[in-house]
């Protein structure tokens, strides 16, 4: 199952390199929390794919002082579940 989302960065510096490890720190902060409550569940792993990418026609306010750039980001995670629905106790996120 894919789920996406958006969220607003602002930046001290130009350009997209912030993206990936914004991305693996978002998927760290969900996977620890949702994989530890599905013991026993049918989800068996999370990861970050496919990419985060920039919306650039959507606009982006600077709100921060110290910030010189807004990007508008598509974040992704797909969720995995086990095909017949089986209850695994063993869980994993990957990149």
């Amino acid at each position: 199952m894919k789920i996406n989302f958006a969220y607003t960065a602002e930046t001290t510096t130009e350009g997209t390199n912030f993206i990936p490890p914004l991305e693996q720190i978002i998927l760290d902060s969900v996977a620890d929390s949702v994989l530890k409550c599905t013991v026993g569940s049918s989800l068996l792993e999370i990861k970050s794919g496919p990419d985060d990418r920039l919306l650039d026609s959507v606009p982006c306010n600077i709100t921060h002082p110290e910030a010189i750039d807004c990007s508008v980001v598509l974040g992704y995670m797909t969720l995995g579940f086990s095909k017949n629905g089986a209850k695994s106790a063993e869980k994993k996120k990957s990149t």
